[in-house]
């Protein structure tokens, strides 16, 4: 199974690099969107892959649940650019945090919540510290709720996010 789920982290890693996803440019509507139905594409399986093993795991499958969201995080040192293209980045990863968590919620496996909450991510040379996966997404929420991306979506309604 690790090497089965390393594979499609690559998969994920590559598909979702800065050659594809380029963080210079305008912000427009239509580019969000397409960004985003893109990132979810790339991020599906891998996302349910976490969620699988959050649900159905053993304690000694962990590693590999920690490994998904650690290693899926690998590209995203820091860089200039366009802010809402460089925090739109972390998209994979909350609905990764999202399917895996609710699953383990569902599966009553708290352990596996925990084990989704407690992962790290190294530290880079910009980085004092290591930081927790769901540190960097909430992070990352919270600048794309400042940035008002959400309000850019369809069917949202203005008033959600003030």
């Amino acid at each position: 199974m690790h090497d089965f789920v390393i594979e499609e982290v690559r998969r994920f890693l590559s598909g979702t690099s800065e050659d594809h996803f380029k963080v210079q440019g305008q912000f427009s509507q239509d580019e969000l969107l397409e960004r985003i139905s893109k990132y979810e594409e790339l991020s599906n399986d891998l996302a349910v892959l976490a969620a699988c093993i959050a649900y159905w795991a053993k304690p000694i499958h962990k590693a590999i649940l920690q490994k998904i969201l650690a290693r899926s995080t690998d590209r995203l040192e820091s860089q200039g650019g366009l802010t809402v293209w460089l925090n739109l980045r972390l998209y994979p990863m909350i609905l990764e945090l999202y399917c895996a968590g609710i699953a383990a919620v569902e599966g009553k496996r708290y352990d596996s919540l925990a084990n989704i909450f407690y992962t790290t991510i190294s530290s880079s040379e910009y980085k004092q510290r290591d930081e927790l996966f769901v540190e960097a997404v909430a992070n990352g929420i919270l600048e794309l709720t400042r940035a008002n991306v959400f309000k850019q979506l369809p069917g949202m309604i203005s008033t959600m996010y003030p």
